[in-house]
């Protein structure tokens, strides 16, 4: 056969096995599992992330604590450490968000991973799009202290300028979260966040309010427009919100 008729056959190997991947996820994470343990050492970074993914939404908290005994999960991890190694032809951007999305839904806290989802994002961080440097904000804030972490928290506060705009609520909130859990405080960053959020804050749930608010308090940053927009909003909603997020609304509200 040709190079060109190999590499086809190659795709459709690989897409074939994320096709086993789903059908495997969609009879259970038992049965996921063991395909993983059975052809992990196949996938490419296609292949392990939709795997990660499938497992973090499978897996309650539970489930995942007894994750670091499997065996199957572990030759996953090791997987993934050698996928994020690849140039950004066979692991591309998306593929790096979503690894480091479902990594940290899963609780994983694996340094080596950590350490390649970081030097990866860095390489790629100008292909990630508004999702997925939402994704990767959160990811990045659940994940262990390792070298480049607050590095790459830094640029995504950068690249988040350009995109405030687009971010959905949700994502909007992800970000600033997740920048304040880092310690990064960037007062441009929030005050064009601010602007972002004030026409739209009808869209925003109340845990997305209570969020939102939580964000500049832990920040140290004081807008008050926008608290005071969020007030208004929030009030008759409490009675929405668990007891965690009441109190984390109240407290950043300063009532």
């Amino acid at each position: 056969p040709s190079p060109k008729n190999i590499w086809s056959l190659l795709r459709f190997a690989m897409a074939w096995l994320n096709s086993e991947i789903t059908w495997a996820a969609n009879e259970g994470s038992d049965s996921l599992l063991y395909l993983i343990g059975q052809k992990s050492s196949r996938f490419n970074a296609i292949n392990v992330a939709t795997a990660l993914h499938r497992l973090s939404r499978l897996l309650g908290s539970d489930s995942k604590k007894g994750l670091a005994e499997n065996d199957a999960f572990q030759s996953l991890v090791e997987k993934t450490s050698s996928i994020l190694e690849l140039p950004a032809t066979q692991c591309d951007a998306k593929a790096v968000s979503t690894i480091a999305h479902a990594a940290a839904g899963l609780g994983l806290r694996d340094v080596s991973v950590a350490a390649g989802i970081i030097s990866a994002s860095l390489e790629r961080l100008q292909d990630f799009d508004r999702q997925g440097i939402a994704n990767l904000a959160w990811a990045l804030a659940k994940m262990p202290k390792v070298k480049g972490r607050l590095k790459l928290a830094k640029r995504i506060a950068n690249k988040s300028q350009e995109l405030l705009w687009d971010f959905s609520p949700q994502e909007l909130c992800n970000v600033l979260w997740a920048l304040g859990k880092l310690g990064v405080r960037d007062n441009k960053l929030m005050s064009l966040a601010s602007e972002a959020a004030r026409g739209r804050l009808d869209d925003f749930t109340p845990q997305g309010l209570s969020t939102l608010a939580a964000s500049y308090a832990r920040m140290g940053v004081f807008n008050e427009p926008l608290l005071e927009e969020i007030r208004s909003k929030a009030e008759g909603q409490l009675a929405k919100l668990n007891s965690r997020d009441a109190a984390q609304l109240v407290g950043a509200l300063g009532n």
